[in-house]
């Protein structure tokens, strides 16, 4: 029941895939992560509330650093992901969340994430698998679980999460469609999604593989 009524107070302010993904984060990569320490947000964006879960920001007792490339995000360093500047060896704590698949040369920005971590240094990643194609953005790549375990062999593996199995990705997207819709429609799409989100909940293993996944988040060190 307690994860029912978490899932409920969350899911009225994110997707069921950003859930998931927060979830990790938060059970998974911060207690690996030195609060006294900055985290890099490769992409991220400075003042909008992705990282909150149960109303919480989840790196409050962290100083994040966002790194972008573009200058309307009011970023703390102006980079790129295929060329970060920050110095060889400098970081301990990095997340890299939803960006990777729109990079035209990914396999550049994990040398680059490789380059400025730290022995020892911690990063998470996330990709979609399962996912609807944003309008905002070009999707380029999409990273399947024999893919990762290829693409990302020069890290050492912490963990491989997947953020849903068949049941969330049904609910993922159905959550997306209400968006776009109105009336019953919309009624009718939210609620079926909230049902599939449970029944996920459940019935999923969130650690490895999962063929039917809406994507991954992976937690590796240098």
């Amino acid at each position: 029941m307690r994860k029912i009524i978490t899932l409920l107070n969350n899911i009225k302010y994110m997707s069921y895939r950003r859930y998931i993904i927060n979830s990790h984060l938060n059970n998974y990569f911060l207690p690996l992560s030195n609060d006294k320490l900055p985290v890099y947000d490769l992409g991220g964006k400075k003042f909008k509330k992705t990282y909150f879960l149960n109303k919480k920001n989840l790196f409050e007792e962290s100083t994040l650093k966002v790194i972008n490339n573009d200058k309307n995000e009011n970023s703390d360093i102006l980079g790129d992901a295929h060329n970060i500047p920050l110095e060889d060896n400098s970081v301990s704590s990095l997340i890299f969340i939803e960006t990777i698949q729109y990079l035209e040369n990914p396999k550049k920005s994990l040398e680059e994430i490789s380059r400025v971590l730290k022995f020892g240094g911690k990063a998470a990643i996330s990709f979609p698998l399962m996912y609807n194609e944003l309008e905002d953005h070009t999707d380029r790549y999409r990273f399947t679980f024999k893919f990762i375990n290829e693409y990302f062999s020069n890290f050492k593996f912490r963990k491989i999460l997947n953020c849903g199995g068949i049941f969330g990705s049904i609910g993922q997207f159905a959550q997306s469609k209400s968006y776009d819709s109105n009336g019953l429609k919309r009624i009718i799409l939210y609620y079926f999604s909230i049902i599939c989100f449970i029944f996920d909940i459940f019935i999923n293993n969130y650690k490895g593989k999962n063929s039917f996944t809406n994507g991954y988040i992976i937690l590796i060190e240098k």
